[in-house]
């Protein structure tokens, strides 16, 4: 018996063309699952009152005696007859109507009996197989966690999506909740929010994802970011019209495809958008769509559903580099200056060569800009941190990555802007570590004037000189904007790190190892150094040098 069989769930009316895309995923698994559907009409009752509320009314055109009108009744019924053990089909009787959405996403609960995780997928959401075998091995590795929120790529047409987060369609508060630990006996308090709640043995009622859940940078750290087409078709925005009461839904859509082709504020476009959330073009997103429709006869097609498709941008022409938003994190005085340095750039066309990471939706949202999206960045964690960052530099296809704070990548080069010491040279020991790695990695470090300099090369005298120049009038920001637009394109590959650095960290080796599962700046710079000295030592000039000592009588 598989120890954590999969029961997906998905509800749907007028499924077409996404709904097609499941099952060919599902089959791939290589453990027990069962998909249940959900098909019909859902009064607009209970979770989806509101929408009644708006305006919101069930077009007579939009079923047929309660069931879909595009194909998928009969897609449905196919798949059913083929897959009788692992297809199971829930209906109304003709003409009858679900009493909203909580009704329908409880019919299946009546048919599973024993432990599983119980996965809501949409009609439009689309999983790769290797996502899902991801999440389930988190579960089986971590038995304790009760459910698993991600993040995901929302389409806000066929090639736009959404590319900020905590915001509009991204608020991590319930976004995107998708599978719980399930037990027989629980049952659905809600749909939206999706709230899974079970009896304890005090006879209380508690929300299973509020137990352990695994959270959406844990999920996303094993690639399990899905791709909803909420509003990809022209099908789904009259139905978001009429059953949601979204007035002039599809004028507003259309023109937004008309003329998106760099970032955008939806609300511009959508009048229920409540903030400042920014679309963007998938491509310059670095998202590659696992659904497109031909260009000449609108039909939709599938990537493949059981590998990872290339994340790799099409860059065009010259390579972007990265800002690293960590400095927009906690506000202040420098969160105000690189805003003005990212809005010098906007007016003078050099934003085009930059992507702005975004850190927890700590950045600017500028119109115009390329954006990607990562995890506050916490020093405990620099680690983890730098394998993100290296993940996204290098889907992006990034020349180097700028930074203002301490952070680092693996192995893309790193330009270190170092403004002022507060930063860079901290009073406590890990923000000290960590501010070493950075510049340890960094091929190049600017300075805002001589006396940074000079007080960074007394107190980490293992820095090579040549690696750091002064910016003059850094302070001002558009001198410094001018500047680095300038020296970044000049900017070349990293020389070899230099021998006094090399000696000192490998003296850092024998310091004890971070806790266990925690990837800390030290572990993570002792992880790095063995690999580059394993590469130093078999190259012949560390040979030679070993040969020299030899010959001196000194041991190598």
């Amino acid at each position: 018996m598989d120890p954590l069989p999969i029961h997906f769930f998905t509800i749907v009316l007028n499924g077409q063309p996404f709904i097609t895309y499941h099952l060919e995923a599902f089959r791939h698994l290589p453990f027990e699952w069962h998909w249940h559907v959900v098909e019909g009409v859902a009064r607009l009752a209970h979770d989806t009152a509101w929408g009644a509320r708006r305006g919101g009314r069930i077009e007579e055109a939009s079923h047929n005696r309660g069931r879909s009108v595009d194909g998928t009744s009969a897609y449905l019924d196919r798949i059913a007859a083929d897959e009788q053990n692992r297809v199971t089909l829930y209906r109304k009787s003709p003409g009858e109507f679900w009493h909203g959405k909580r009704e329908m996403v409880s019919a299946p609960l009546c048919n599973l009996d024993r432990p599983c995780l119980l996965w809501q997928i949409d009609a439009d959401e689309l999983w790769r197989t290797d996502q899902i075998i991801a999440v389930r091995r988190l579960f089986l590795e971590q038995p304790q966690r009760s459910a698993a929120f991600f993040w995901c790529d929302y389409f806000v047409g066929p090639e736009a999506v959404v590319v900020t987060r905590y915001n509009y369609t991204q608020d991590p508060r319930y976004e995107w909740l998708r599978v719980w630990r399930y037990r027989p006996g629980d049952r659905w308090r809600s749909h939206e929010p999706p709230t899974l709640v079970r009896r304890t043995e005090e006879s209380t009622m508690v929300d299973v994802a509020g137990l352990a859940p695994f959270g959406h940078d844990e999920t996303e750290d094993v690639d399990a970011v899905f791709q909803h087409y909420a509003y990809a078709t022209e099908a789904q925005l009259r139905h978001k019209e009429s059953y949601y009461g979204q007035a002039a839904a599809l004028d507003q859509w259309l023109r937004l495809q008309a003329s998106l082709n760099r970032s955008c504020r939806l609300r511009d476009f959508f009048p229920w958008v409540p903030d400042d959330v920014l679309a963007d073009t998938a491509s310059r997103a670095g998202v590659v769509p696992l659904a497109r429709p031909d260009p000449v006869t609108g039909a939709w097609s599938f990537a493949a559903t059981t590998g990872q498709p290339s994340q790799e941008d099409q860059v065009d022409g010259d390579r972007p580099f990265l800002l690293d938003g960590a400095v927009f994190q906690d506000g202040g005085v420098w969160s105000v200056y690189w805003h003005a340095v990212l809005e010098h750039w906007r007016a003078s066309g050099f934003s085009e060569r930059i992507i702005l990471l975004e850190r927890a939706g700590n950045a600017p949202r500028i119109p115009g800009l390329r954006y990607r999206a990562l995890p506050a960045y916490r020093v405990e964690e620099a680690g983890r941190d730098a394998a993100r960052l290296e993940r996204v530099a290098r889907r992006a296809g990034a020349q180097a990555v700028l930074t203002a704070v301490p952070t680092a990548a693996l192995e893309t080069p790193l330009i270190a802007a170092v403004l002022t010491l507060e930063w860079w040279l901290p009073t406590s020991a890990a923000d000290l570590a960590a501010a070493e790695l950075c510049l340890a990695q960094a091929s190049t470090i600017w300075v805002g004037d001589a006396s940074l300099r000079h007080n960074l090369l007394d107190r980490l005298p293992m820095l090579d000189p040549a690696r750091i120049s002064v910016i003059e009038g850094a302070h001002d920001p558009p001198t410094l904007a001018g500047e680095l637009a300038l020296r970044l394109p000049a900017h070349r590959s990293p020389p070899s790190p230099s021998w006094d650095l090399l000696r000192r960290l490998q003296d850092r080796l024998v310091q004890p190892s971070a806790a266990a599962g925690q990837l800390s700046a030290l572990a993570f710079e002792v992880k790095r150094l063995r690999t580059a000295l394993a590469d130093l030592q078999r190259s012949p000039f560390w040979r030679l040098r070993s040969a020299a000592l030899r010959l001196l009588g000194r041991a190598p």
